[in-house]
């Protein structure tokens, strides 16, 4: 059984990170599936030592460099931590500090300091991975996929090894899902564990659950407040300023119990794609 505890010190999930990381490895080691070992305790922003922090930590030092991480100067930020961003020729460094070092640097500061940097680091790290998943390109590793059902469409030899004899196969496998839907008196708690908002759309009609979600940053270093739109199917993240001025509107209790209650009775209860294997 693990139970990983942390405090408000934001800095310690550098040790949960080597945990989940550690985890994850012997997962992938002795089963073949990444969540083996962490049991979906983690998730990938658990990760500080992954290609997505790797940028997030070069985002943020050319974020400090630029002037754009106003609560934390370039010259401020050098004596701190001892470490330097500006070459010999006064710009920005190609051979930047290394992710450990950062990190292990960043336990060594006062406790305020130390939350505002990890803050601007994770939301970044996040950042990452958010446009990752969007572009279709995250890696997830090894997986197990469940459904309701898998049937095999079809199934061609690709390739004979001609010393074995083995057959390399690629299958086309029809999966059938369970729509997890949930239900209108699940929103209603839902929305209240989460200080959610109660949204329809003016325009189609549709009703949503709105709750805060973590913010990006803009070209200049601003940071953009988001809220997270929860639809039966369907979830978006967008700014506030964006949802403010788009059709959706706050209403009451009863037009959103009726509005959610009428689209999700008239989706299907199960959805079916098709998965390509070799």
């Amino acid at each position: 059984m693990f139970r990983p505890v942390t405090t408000n010190v934001i800095g310690e999930r550098r040790f949960i990170s080597t945990i989940a990381r550690r985890l994850d490895s012997l997962g992938a080691l002795t089963r073949g599936q990444r969540q083996t070992g962490g049991n979906g305790i983690f998730e990938a922003k658990d990760n500080l030592e992954s290609n997505y922090a790797e940028h997030a930590l070069y985002e943020l030092f050319r974020q400090i460099y630029q002037g754009r991480f106003y609560e934390v100067p370039l010259g401020k930020f050098e004596q701190m931590t001892g470490l330097s961003l500006t070459s010999h020729e006064g710009g920005m460094k190609i051979d930047l500090p290394p992710l450990r070092q950062f990190l292990n640097r960043l336990l060594a500061l006062r406790i305020d300091m130390q939350n505002i940097i990890f803050e601007r680091f994770e939301l970044l790290l996040s950042q990452q991975i958010e446009a990752a998943i969007a572009a279709g390109v995250y890696e997830m590793g090894v997986e197990t996929l469940r459904a309701e059902r898998f049937t095999i469409e079809s199934q061609e030899a690709v390739y004979t090894h001609p010393a074995t004899g083995s057959v390399t196969n690629y299958l086309k496998v029809e999966r059938t899902q369970r729509n997890n839907i949930r239900t209108a008196n699940e929103m209603l708690e839902f929305a209240t564990q989460y200080l959610g908002r109660f949204m329809i759309n003016s325009k189609s009609g549709n009703a949503a659950v709105s709750i805060p979600t973590h913010s990006i940053y803009d070209a200049d270093g601003g940071v953009v407040p988001r809220v997270l739109l929860i639809r039966p199917q369907k979830e978006t993240r967008l700014p506030v300023q964006d949802l403010e001025s788009s059709t959706w509107g706050q209403v009451s209790i009863d037009a959103f119990t009726a509005a959610w209650s009428t689209e999700v009775n008239e989706l299907p209860k199960f959805t079916t794609d098709y998965l390509h294997s070799v």
